[in-house]
């Protein structure tokens, strides 16, 4: 039914909501209490996501290649 490649994909999209929805909440509670301002926030959330991105990336690749192997 599903291939390898698409479950892949599915846990990665599934992966990457729940980590955005974290960051989301956290970011929102130090935001109230006055830890960060709403700028600030904005820029490390896109700073951790391009982060996670890449790192979900590099280890993917590194998995594909030594199972090809």
């Amino acid at each position: 039914m599903y291939t390898r490649i698409s479950k892949q994909i599915i846990m990665k999209e599934k992966t990457l909501g729940i980590v955005r929805h974290a960051l989301t909440f956290v970011g929102g509670v130090l935001v109230t209490q006055g830890v960060l301002d709403d700028a600030m926030f904005m820029e490390l959330f896109g700073a951790v996501m391009t982060l996670v991105g890449g790192v979900w990336s590099v280890i993917d690749k590194t998995k594909t290649a030594t199972e090809e192997a």
